[in-house]
């Protein structure tokens, strides 16, 4: 009865064994599945030879029986090992060759088994033996035989460590995976061990085909759960778990059957294996279509402050068994698109700044904006120096003042001469900053061409490749192409402002010929007339004043289309040396000059004379004392209020802008510079000179005096509130009849005047010289109740 139980037993492990071999080789295109099969086929026909034994009753068939076996046994222990290879993803290095070198040991037993009867070298002896109520065959083992023991136990052992050593390399399901196949292994190997030590119950019967069926089912519950033949090979896992980027594995109906650490951050759900991909991925999975093989472009995760960015990359595993999903990290990427499209914009902004003053600022702003650079500054070339005109309030905060540099001094002075940037990840490590407690970190200072730096710091370390810092560069260059245009475009607008303002001339110009030559020349005329009707010889005399007065019209007009001209190359001149030389050049009719200044001033030494000129000639000829002039003194220049008429075509004064006539007979010679100042002009005037200039002897004579101006010294109503104290201009000022505040602004109108002798240019030229050089003059009273005007906005040395 138990030994038809045996062979039931047998005959039903065969089956199994043969069925496992069917299912597996259907597929055999699998990681391992082919030389699974082949080794199910081998048990089970190492199963149907034992059943088979079991059932002959004399030895010889019963030997031939045992020598199928054998021989076939030999083949399953390299099955195994070739099937740990595949399965441990060393197929690419299973070449036939180690193919080869694996079975050749299988070969050998199995010729040497069949060839036993001629040398004997695997057994002797066979007889049929009953144990208890089994009859089975028994041989005495040859030392051939023992050899290929020891050469099976080699194999099934290097099968088993290679398989534990991946369980241990791998994770989730590959790691419970190996283990199920590892536990497989052990059920043959202790059932062979039983047999060779005859420590089994039943001594001769040789359990290891039962073992291996038990193998079998083992390995097929791996199959049927855990999907063995479906999924990548176990040793990937390996690298996988390596990866940066996340990867998550799917089967053939949508089930998580892997993912790597990476992917575990993104899952919705703790463990996200054996669940359905939707719910463990809902975000990959709306941009993944595993039916159309179809992906979007981008997956986006929240990752609190910052959200993460991936790229998905789908590979089906085909035959619609599942795929692989890799999540490639695009999150630095999209960051550099940000910035890179945020410095498109900021530069689009610089382009519309109209200053480099206002590019510093919103280079600035953008430095802080774009890339969180809390310290950011522009510093500009200036005479040698570099000086700070925009920074965060940071800086400020860090050093106050903001420092300057020289050229070639510090981190800035270097990048500006030599203009390659300095990108320092961790300063502290060089020590390069003149602060050595500063708490600054990554450093980075760029050249903005030759007109400065732009310098960009955090108390982080910069990564070693840091992005931000190369984008970074990429804003200052577009910065420094900002500074050159804005300065091109504050110079075609400078341009254009004196072409207007020249256009604005001509149109003037056309006005004062057409009108204010009209009145002499009709004078000219009727003077003219009556010379020729009655013969009048004085009113040729009338006619040559006219001609006169023309002439000093144009005159005027000339200089006074040339004073309008930019002065593009000042150089210091000393104001008591052009006022002295100006004195000079003017009919000055016993005027004393008083120069209270030894400063100089950055200007066209010319042109500032021109001005001088204009202004001596206009306190000389409305601060006079002779009858005529106190005559006169309520129709001055300066106090008419009076709209033009015959009078307003008269001329502001009877000398023309550098004159060239020879001075009057009553005037000395000008002034030195050592005179002028002390009184001694003044002191050489001779009391005859002065009455002969219009006044009577013992009349007072006029002063004129030239002085520096400063905040303090202004007078009230042309001090700027809250106005820098120091110099800031110079004046002229007499003490004659001074000008009402209602008519200070319109005395420097084109064309202005109020005496029948002026031409209305003086102070025009006077305005036009002054706006030259970037300067404003005014009007005022002086301290003695005369005209002052004040020339303001100049660098006064």
């Amino acid at each position: 009865m138990e030994m038809t139980a045996l062979l039931a037993g047998t005959v039903a492990a065969t089956l199994l064994a043969g069925g496992l071999a069917a299912f597996t080789w259907q597929r055999r295109e699998r990681p391992g599945g082919r030389y699974f099969a082949a080794m199910m086929a081998a048990n089970a026909l190492w199963l149907l030879g034992f059943a088979v034994e079991l059932t002959a009753t004399d030895v010889s068939t019963a030997l031939s029986l045992f020598q199928l076996r054998s021989a076939v046994i030999a083949f399953v222990p390299a099955l195994w090992t070739l099937f740990t290879l595949d399965y441990a993803d060393y197929g690419d290095r299973m070449t036939p060759s180690v193919v080869v070198a694996v079975v050749a040991p299988a070969v050998v037993t199995a010729a040497l088994s069949f060839t036993n009867p001629v040398h004997g070298l695997f057994w002797s002896d066979p007889a049929l033996v009953t144990e208890g109520p089994y009859r089975l065959l028994v041989v005495e083992y040859a030392i051939g035989w023992w050899a290929s023991v020891a050469v099976s136990y080699l194999l099934v052992t290097a099968g088993m460590v290679l398989i534990a050593s991946i369980a241990v390399q791998s994770t989730g399901l590959y790691r419970r995976q190996s283990l199920l196949v590892l536990g497989a292994s052990v059920a043959p190997t202790l059932a062979n061990v039983a047999y060779q030590t005859r420590v089994s119950p039943v001594p001769y019967l040789d359990l290891t085909p039962f073992g291996f069926v038990v193998n079998g089912v083992v390995v097929f519950w791996a199959l049927y759960d855990y999907r063995l033949f479906d999924i990548s090979p176990v040793a990937r896992s390996a690298v996988v778990d390596r990866m940066d980027d996340p990867m998550v594995a799917i089967d053939g109906s949508g089930h998580v059957v892997d993912v790597n650490p990476a992917a575990l951050d993104l899952s919705a759900v703790a463990d996200p294996l054996g669940q359905q991909f939707p719910g463990a991925f809902p975000e990959v999975a709306a941009a993944v279509d595993l039916d159309a093989d179809a992906i979007t472009d981008e997956v986006a995760f929240d990752a609190g402050a910052d959200a993460r960015y991936f790229e998905p990359r789908l590979t089906p595993l085909g035959d619609r068994q599942g795929a692989v999903i890799v999540l490639r990290d695009v999150t630095r990427r999209r960051s550099r698109e940000r910035s890179l499209e945020a410095i498109q914009a900021a530069s689009r902004d610089l382009m519309r700044a109209e200053t480099p003053e206002a590019v510093a600022e919103r280079t600035v702003d953008a430095v802080q904006e774009i890339f969180g650079l809390e310290y950011a500054s522009v510093h500009l070339a200036e005479q040698g120096e570099l000086r700070p005109v925009a920074y965060t309030d940071t800086v400020l905060d860090l050093y106050d003042p903001v420092p300057s540099f020289e050229v070639g001094e510090g981190v800035q002075g270097t990048v500006l001469e030599t203009g390659d940037p300095i990108v320092y990840h961790d300063v502290s490590e060089v020590d390069a900053l003149r602060d050595e407690e500063t708490p600054l970190s990554g450093v980075a200072v760029f050249p903005l061409g030759d007109r400065g730096t732009l310098g960009a710091a955090t108390t982080d370390a910069f990564d070693p490749d840091h992005a931000q810092v190369r984008l970074a560069s990429v804003l200052a260059a577009n910065a420094a192409a900002a500074m050159t245009r804005a300065e091109r475009e504050a110079e075609l607008r400078e341009r254009e402002r004196t072409l207007a303002r020249q256009n604005e001339q001509l149109d003037e110009f056309a006005s004062v010929v057409s009108h204010d030559l009209r009145n002499p020349i009709s004078v000219a005329d009727g003077y003219l007339e009556l010379a020729r009707e009655e013969g009048d010889v004085d009113a040729l005399d009338k006619v040559a004043d006219a001609i006169d007065r023309m002439e000093r019209m144009t005159d005027d007009l000339l200089e006074l289309a040339r004073s309008g001209r930019d002065v593009t190359d000042p150089s210091p001149v000393s104001l008591s040396e052009a006022a002295a030389e100006a004195w000079g050049n003017v009919d000055t009719r016993g005027a004393r000059l008083d120069v209270r200044t030894d400063a100089a001033v950055g200007a066209d030494r010319r042109r500032l004379l021109q001005l001088f000129e204009n202004l001596f000639r206009n306190a000389v000829e409305h601060g006079s004392t002779s009858p005529d002039a106190h005559a006169r003194r309520d129709a001055v220049e300066r106090g008419s209020a009076s709209s033009r008429s015959a009078a307003d075509d008269a001329v502001e004064h009877d000398a023309s802008a550098g004159s060239t006539a020879p001075p009057r007979d009553d005037v000395l010679d000008a002034p030195s510079a050592d005179d002028v100042g002390s009184g001694a002009a003044a002191d050489r005037l001779p009391q005859e000179g002065a009455a002969e200039a219009g006044g009577a002897p013992g009349d007072a004579v006029l002063s004129v005096s030239v002085g520096s101006l400063s905040a303090d010294a202004r007078t009230d109503d042309s001090e700027a509130a809250g106005e820098s104290r120091g110099p800031v201009g110079f004046y002229v000022e007499d003490d004659g009849p001074g000008i009402p505040p209602g008519d200070r602004d319109t005395v420097f109108e084109w064309g202005y005047s109020s005496t029948l002798k002026g031409t209305g240019f003086g102070l025009a030229i006077v305005r036009e010289v002054a706006e030259a050089h970037g300067w404003s003059v005014s009007a005022t009273e002086s301290d003695a109740g005369g005209a002052r005007f004040e020339v303001t906005g100049v660098a006064v040395e």
